[in-house]
């Protein structure tokens, strides 16, 4: 069985702090506990202005991602 990944971008992040849109937030945090959860792993991707991608972090533990929810909810 494949375990289930769950992308993130880290300017969508910002973005929804910086508007406190804690709608997103709160789905994109829940979406996330529930993919680690289930044994699967969530990527925080950075998008770079020439449309590449870099990954920033893999999260598959509910602390790291708490620290996440930490940083970006208002």
């Amino acid at each position: 069985m494949t375990q289930e990944q769950f992308t993130i971008y880290n300017s969508r992040l910002e973005e929804a702090r910086n508007t406190s849109d804690s709608q997103w937030l709160n789905a994109a945090f829940t979406r996330a506990r529930e993919v680690i959860d289930g044994g699967g792993r969530v990527h925080i991707m950075q998008r770079f202005s020439d449309a590449s991608e870099e990954l920033v972090e893999i999260i598959d533990n509910l602390k790291t991602l708490e620290f996440y929810k930490q940083k970006y909810m208002p």
